[in-house]
């Protein structure tokens, strides 16, 4: 699944718009609550005097393969607080840690839909390190994900420190996803605040490793190469100096070029994505039709 769009469950619920009785729940009937965004009627059934094993069993459930379990759900459709807490003390780390079929985990979830910090920072607790360092099957982590949707977060700078806290810091601001982009160049690419943008670079520093964390961009490659050109120039004579330059000029425009030809493509590449995600949601639209 792409990472820009993990699909929401459309679910009908039978009878209507009635209210579910407890007593006849099941993990199908939880999950379409969560679906709908009926939080009072999820808050009843989860504070009810029914068996916790019971509950848990509920909770575990999957709907499907592709839109995961009842908190992968209230991850993306602003569940309440307290909702996804009674959740997390029912389910622990194994619901937590439980992915769907492309390796997502709720906190890929919340982070792509924005989820508030307080939602993440409950995740987090209960996930630690495991959580964090989770990868899809597009090699995107939660950091990934948030970047990606950078936009639908009003508090990210925050997020992002919650995350780096937590994991390996190194790994996750040097490892790359599935179109071979760190963190920070997702961020870039995607106009984060400033404030992100200085989270991202000076968290090695602020935790006292005395590293800051650079974007490994083509331009600054390029910045690289440039520079060491220019310190051996000095050994260098005129004519061989001018070569270098006719050499570092046809270089920079072939790197160009390129970086516009990649650009294209990773731009279709999202569109295909994007589509194959759409094609999901459609198709789970038919099958609840179906139901």
């Amino acid at each position: 699944m792409a990472r820009h769009s993990y699909p929401l469950a459309r679910c009908g619920l039978g009878g209507g718009n009635q209210p579910m009785r407890t007593s006849s729940m099941n993990g199908s009937n939880l999950f379409q609550l969560c679906t709908k965004g009926k939080w009072s009627e999820v808050r009843e059934y989860l504070s009810s005097d029914a068996a916790e094993e019971e509950k848990k069993l509920n909770i575990m459930m999957y709907r499907n393969q592709y839109v995961g379990t009842c908190l992968q759900q209230a991850c993306c459709r602003d569940a309440p607080d307290d909702i996804v807490k009674a959740m997390l003390d029912i389910g622990g780390k194994d619901l937590v840690m439980k992915k769907t079929n492309d390796d997502s985990t709720a906190l890929h979830y919340a982070s792509c839909y924005g989820a508030s910090y307080n939602i993440m920072k409950m995740l987090i607790e209960v996930g630690g390190k495991d959580l964090v360092m989770a990868k899809d099957n597009d090699d995107n982590n939660a950091l990934h994900s948030l970047c990606w949707h950078i936009e639908e977060h009003d508090d990210a700078d925050d997020k992002i420190k919650l995350i780096l806290q937590v994991g390996d810091t190194n790994l996750l601001l040097s490892i790359t996803g599935d179109e071979g982009q760190t963190p920070l160049e997702i961020a870039t690419d995607k106009f984060a605040s400033n404030d992100v943008i200085k989270k991202l670079l000076t968290e090695h520093e602020e935790e006292g490793e005395g590293t800051v964390v650079q974007s490994q961009t083509q331009s600054s490659k390029r910045r690289r190469v440039g520079n060491t050109r220019s310190a051996s120039s000095g050994f260098l004579n005129t004519n061989q100096a001018e070569d270098e330059d006719d050499d570092a000029a046809m270089f920079a425009g072939q790197l160009d070029q390129y970086n516009m030809l990649m650009s294209r493509y990773m731009a279709t590449r999202r569109e295909l994505r994007m589509t194959k995600a759409r094609n999901v949601e459609l198709k789970q639209e038919i099958d609840d039709l179906a139901i």
